[in-house]
């Protein structure tokens, strides 16, 4: 059985050595799995080093996984950014809307001119209604939103009334003044949270060296590996 690993595997590392299209999942599937278990000191070897052949198997699984996850952050950390510049652009249009609210109910205006600033901001409204809540549905169903802390049924009931605000009278307006000081300030801090987290634990820059690191460590399983498996060899074949 050595006999025969020791053949397998150097012909494995033969082939390695003189070509690169074999990567180090081929590799250790080179190998028979009969091999790492049936010799008492190539178990015992196995067991011993860092980076053994079991391990790289199961390291290799775990870089994979982890790089798995890491891609999905990298995809939340995209999410993230579009979904703060669509936030961004939905409080420039609650501003919009507000001024309109002041407006309406700070100033003596006529009845015209009410009309005037209502249409307005009903046009606003529509807008806000058909962009922010499938900007916060879909933040919802793709799951990144909750991980910072953001509470997607309170913007939806804060938003509810702006559907029936209007700034045809002065209490309207002040009503609709309320609403959307609450709309905003909710998505404010939502904004600032999202922000913050971002910039303190998953920048660009910090996911691409992560990626980086991840195929760096799985090209160091590869050549470790292979060279302890070289070295093995060579012990079994001076009887060590």
């Amino acid at each position: 059985m050595i006999l025969k690993f020791l053949s397998s595997a150097l012909l494995a590392g033969q082939f390695i050595m003189s070509s690169s299209a074999m990567d180090l999942s081929s590799f250790l599937e080179s190998i028979p799995p009969a091999a790492l278990t049936d010799d008492p000191k190539i178990n015992a070897y196995m067991k011993g080093g860092d980076i053994t052949i079991t391990h790289t198997k199961n390291q290799l699984t775990l870089l994979n996984s982890n790089e798995q996850s890491n891609k999905k952050l990298i995809e939340n950390h995209r999410d993230a950014k579009n979904f703060i510049l669509n936030l961004e652009s939905a409080i420039q249009e609650l501003a919009r809307a507000k001024t309109l609210a002041i407006g309406a109910n700070s100033c003596t205006i006529g009845k015209h001119e009410r009309k005037l600033f209502n249409m307005e901001f009903t046009a606003i409204n529509s807008g806000i209604h058909m962009v922010l809540l499938p900007i916060l549905n879909q933040a919802f169903t793709q799951n990144f939103i909750a991980d910072y802390g953001i509470d997607l049924p309170v913007i939806q009931t804060q938003i509810s009334p702006l559907s029936t605000n209007n700034l045809l009278t002065r209490d309207g307006a002040a009503n609709s003044q309320n609403t959307l000081d609450a709309i905003i300030g909710t998505i404010a801090s939502t904004l600032e949270r999202v922000q913050s987290q971002q910039l303190n634990t998953h920048t660009e820059i910090e996911l691409g060296a992560i990626k980086v690191d991840l195929t760096q460590k799985i090209t160091l399983a590869y050549l470790e590996s292979h060279e302890k498996i070289i070295d093995l060899m060579k012990k079994h074949i001076k009887g060590e």
